[in-house]
């Protein structure tokens, strides 16, 4: 779960309603990316352009808008990470894992550690996409 912790400078953009893909599930906190024409769960390589602002399953018929927040720029995210990060300084790009952690994977990482709270998988990180 990715969540907005502070922004360094200027206001945080507005939220918005977004169209769902049809019988997808959305968690609140989850990195999403627009894809034709409606959001959907980030990759693990993809830099997100919103982050879920509530959990909900759209119906087949594809009829729900999702609650998001756009990815705000110099905005630090609290999430958890799903690996050791013994080897993985601050500072470092790790990708994504299921859209709602960090990896310690840096290879084709997309968020930059600003801090976390211990190496141990399931430790606070704080990121910036």
């Amino acid at each position: 779960m990715f969540t907005l912790i502070r922004k360094d400078e200027g206001y945080l953009p507005a939220a918005e309603f977004l169209p769902g893909k049809a019988s997808e599930s959305y968690t609140l906190g989850e990195a999403l990316v627009l894809s034709a024409g409606s959001v959907t769960a980030c990759g693990d390589t993809q830099t997100p352009q919103y982050i879920a602002m509530e959990s909900i399953t759209v119906p087949e018929s594809g009829s729900a808008d999702i609650y998001v927040m756009p990815v705000a720029h110099n905005a630090v995210y609290r999430t958890t990470n799903s690996a050791a990060l013994t080897t993985v300084p601050i500072g470092s790009k790790v990708t994504l894992a299921n859209a709602v952690q960090v990896t310690a994977t840096t290879t084709s990482g997309v968020a930059t550690i600003v801090y976390k709270s211990g190496d141990a998988a399931g430790s606070e990180i704080h990121v910036k996409f």
